[in-house]
């Protein structure tokens, strides 16, 4: 994943190693690098936590995937122009608010889950997906993060179900020559289950995120309609947008709605392609790259 990013990121069409820091450590690893982008150089720390992540190419609610946000750096310590932070956690949002409250375990195959892991995998059922409307509402659960924890989503493209009279046909939706794609999205650092199975010891807190979606409607190519009503929200890397929404200082401007969120003309859209895929898909147990593979239309025999 590091690599990845500094490819997409960092340093697009160079040849520009990432550099391990003196003070990298097993469970934080630390980078150092130059970033060049559009003929402007910048100083760029990366920092990973990613202890015994396991990549996969699909990803259910309540999974684990990755995401990435910049770290605020005080004016005393700031030795880099960008610091970047990439961490594993929970899809499914677990508010900085909710506290335990129930310990019930969640079913789990022929066993059970961890204490308190029914009512935190309620809130990530309801909270995977934050609507660009509901996120432009005064009140909203999506206050908090919206303002101090914004971050987007590194993927390799989503999958999206096209309901049809015969039944619901799954879809492949990717860029076909950028090794990853990032899609708006909020986290959240939960400390109140510390002191719970739900955060294993040594952990500081439980860590998930969601993802921002909006309208399918939209010009060209950003008009999904023919497929869903709704799409996720990609960011083009370095763009404008890109530095707006991952910025860390403390704020929230409606205008982000439309200078980060963009449905209509959304530039990352202007490349997709897609192709069907196997519904095995929908089996989150189903993993491995062949989840992402065409499947190529039957053919009716002659008889």
């Amino acid at each position: 994943m590091p690599e990845q990013f500094n490819k997409t990121v960092l340093n697009p069409g160079l040849d520009t190693s990432l550099q391990d820091a003196e003070d990298s450590r097993e469970s934080l690893m630390h980078y150092e690098t130059t970033s060049s982008v559009e003929g402007n150089s910048y100083t760029i720390e990366l920092n990973v936590s990613l202890p015994n992540f396991d990549a996969s190419y699909n990803i259910p609610p309540t999974g684990t995937g990755v995401i990435v946000y910049m770290d605020k750096q005080s004016s005393s310590d700031k030795k880099s122009d960008y610091s970047y932070h990439i961490e594993a956690l929970k899809f499914g949002l677990l508010p900085v608010w909710a506290k335990p409250q129930d310990s019930l375990r969640v079913k789990k195959g022929s066993g059970l889950g961890a204490e308190y892991s029914r009512e935190v995998q309620q809130h990530q059922a309801k909270l995977f997906n934050c609507r660009k409307e509901t996120l432009a509402q005064a009140r909203t659960v999506w206050a908090e993060p919206r303002k101090h924890t914004r971050c987007v989503v590194p993927i390799l493209g989503y999958f999206e179900w096209l309901d049809l009279k015969q039944g619901k046909i799954p879809h492949f939706i990717y860029l076909p020559d950028h090794p990853l794609l990032f899609l708006a999205g909020l986290y959240s650092h939960n400390t109140n289950y510390n002191e719970t199975e739900i955060v294993p010891k040594g952990e500081q807190y439980f860590s998930s995120f969601s993802i921002v979606t909006g309208p399918a409607k939209g010009e060209g190519k950003n008009d999904m309609l023919w497929l869903h009503s709704r799409k996720p929200i990609f960011i083009e890397p370095n763009s404008k947008a890109w530095y707006e929404w991952l910025s860390p200082d403390d704020c929230w401007d409606e205008k982000k709605l439309e200078t980060c969120l963009n449905t209509e003309t959304n530039p990352v859209y202007e490349s997709f392609q897609w192709h069907t895929v196997a519904k095995s898909v929908g089996n989150p147990t189903n993993k491995g790259p062949e989840v992402i593979e065409e499947e190529k239309e039957k053919q009716q025999s002659i008889a």
